[in-house]
């Protein structure tokens, strides 16, 4: 199976990091408590905000979304690794993505 292209986060920019979470059935996961943190290519916490962050249930029934502040400590093209960590009762789901760091040039 091909890898996914990273996500991008934008240097100097606030970034909405968005996650719809479905169940087996393809229902939305309302309810939840999701965290994200971003981690550098070292597996460290990336430097600028407090991780992890929540991220608040938004108006679409099992999507969540957080603010990554516009004063991480980052460099163009840094390799970074987002965590989101799922819970709804005992269950736990934990998704890494890719993502890489770059200037706004649109």
């Amino acid at each position: 199976m091909p890898a996914s292209d990273p996500q991008v986060l934008y240097i100097g920019s606030t970034n909405q990091a968005s996650i719809p979470l479905v169940d087996l059935n393809g229902n939305a996961v309302e309810g939840a408590t999701v965290t994200i943190t971003l981690l550098d290519d070292d597996g460290d916490e990336v430097a600028g905000q407090s991780w992890p962050a929540s991220m608040a249930e938004t108006a679409t029934p099992g999507t969540y979304a957080a603010t990554l502040e516009s004063d991480l400590t980052l460099s163009e093209f840094d390799a970074l690794v987002a965590v989101v960590v799922a819970t709804k009762g005992t269950d736990t789901l934990t998704i890494r993505a890719d993502v890489v760091a770059l200037y706004d040039r649109r």
